[in-house]
């Protein structure tokens, strides 16, 4: 179960900003919405749910690829190498004073235990990948116990007489010599993937990197969603079981299946098998399908490992090209104790206002992403976070929906292009646009009056 993810000094977020999934206290919307787990002889209560709002270019965004890039760090067990699709040089706040060290910080719970583990690394300049990147701190607890610490070069591993048998014996028996060699990890490499995991414990190091590489789905761009390839070149689960799921959402005009080449390492694709009066004609269904279909089709499967799993998806505009309907019965899924029987949780950010009722979410699991101030950085709350007293309260059964765009909650800004269209309109610009949206030609050379 996910707690609370953090970052300091990414991209927009110069300050520290924190996505809580904890349940706020005395709180009492909502109770089927949560997630109840004994950690450490403490009951833990998370979220099931949390739905991001903010104006665009916010930083909603920003949240989903600070856990995805703080996965891939782990992963990787280091800074050196960007992973596929992501660039950590673009990562560094681009308007801090002076040098900016980028912090992730994370607290989940897995199989009784909490975890709370931290980076904080010098990414180099904005823009520059070829600057050299090291890891300033890192820091691992367990169970509210400190596991080690590190600062720079140097590590410090405490071993608490509760978490003692999680060690490696020989580490323990010989932890005058051993702690000599831990100083060694170099500048750029986790200390969680190296020193910690081959001579102090390979147990909670696996657990940790276990989390974020099986327990957390991170989609960074939801219309990108894509199966990948299984053994068989069929998938027959995907065959009367996707079709079944698309005649429900409203597509029942064909069957479906995700086919592969053989031996391709590409993701699957999408297939409408159509019948015809000559037979069964079978076509891409990105040709075919309306967006909104081939979009469901391909993020459903995220949404079922996650539930049949009890894994963390986390996913940027899950509902884009989706009905509010649609959207609404896969959170219902995840509130539902029958469907969501393994802990599950769903995070996604959105701009459609009809989601934001009192009947649908709590109002610790409606996030608010705010720009702030030009230059400040933005900053990230819950509707609880109001409390409920006073004239700024945020009480149960008021009506988010209006009182959001009256701007009682923040995270809007006022959006005129009618002066600005007015003036290309005036001035005759015309651009060579293709038929998928793109402007052909050099974009950079238009001018009134002129045809690029």
């Amino acid at each position: 179960m996910l707690l609370r993810f953090s970052i300091k000094g990414y991209k927009m977020y110069m300050d520290r900003a924190t996505l809580n999934m904890e349940a706020a206290p005395k709180q009492k919307d909502l109770e089927y919405s949560l997630l109840h787990e004994t950690v450490a002889g403490r009951q833990r209560k998370g979220t099931c749910t949390a739905v991001i709002y903010g104006p665009n270019a916010a930083g909603k965004s920003a949240l989903v690829t600070a856990l995805a890039d703080f996965q891939g760090i782990v992963g990787r067990g280091g800074l050196s190498a960007d992973g596929a699709g992501r660039d950590l040089s673009l990562v560094p706040c681009s308007f801090a004073d002076g040098p900016s060290p980028t912090t992730f910080e994370v607290s989940f719970t897995r199989d009784g235990s909490l975890y709370e583990y931290s980076v904080t690394a010098d990414l180099g300049r904005f823009g520059h990948p070829r600057d050299p990147r090291r890891v300033v701190a890192e820091r691992l607890s367990m169970d509210g116990h400190d596991v080690f610490s590190r600062e720079g070069d140097a590590v410090a591993v405490e071993v608490h007489a509760a978490l003692e048998a999680r060690f490696a014996q020989a580490y323990v028996a010989n932890r005058e010599a051993a702690d000599a060699l831990l100083s060694a990890v170099e500048p750029g490499d986790l200390f969680l993937d190296n020193g910690f995991r081959t001579i102090v414990s390979p147990t909670i190091a696996r657990e940790v990197s276990t989390w974020f590489s099986d327990d957390l789905m991170v989609v960074t761009h939801a219309n990108e969603a894509s199966v990948f390839p299984m053994e068989e070149e069929v998938y027959d689960f995907l065959g009367t079981h996707f079709t079944e799921a698309a005649g429900i959402f409203g597509a029942s005009g064909g069957s479906f299946a995700f086919l592969k080449r053989e031996g391709s390492t590409d993701p699957a694709k999408l297939y409408t098998a159509v019948g015809t009066s000559q037979g069964t004609v079978v076509v891409p269904s990105d040709k075919y399908e309306s967006l909104g279909t081939t979009r469901f089709l391909n993020m459903l499967p995220f949404v079922e490992v996650a539930l049949s799993q009890g894994k963390v998806l986390v996913m940027d505009e899950l509902d884009a090209s989706l009905h509010p309907m649609a959207v609404m019965s896969i959170v219902n899924a995840f509130h539902d104790d029958g469907t969501n029987r393994r802990g599950a949780q769903l995070i996604f950010t959105t701009h459609n206002p009809i989601l934001l009722d009192g009947s649908l979410f709590r109002r610790d699991e409606i996030k608010i992403v705010d720009p702030g101030e030009a230059g400040g950085g933005s900053v990230t709350y819950a509707l609880s976070d109001f409390g409920t007293s006073g004239s700024a309260g945020v009480r149960r059964g008021e009506d988010y929906q209006r009182n959001y765009f009256m701007g009682r909650y923040g995270g809007i800004r006022d959006v005129d292009l009618v002066p600005f269209l007015r003036e290309q309109v005036e001035r005759g610009l015309t651009m060579d646009l293709t038929p998928e949206g793109e402007i052909g030609g050099d974009a950079g050379a238009a001018t009134t009056g002129e045809t690029v």
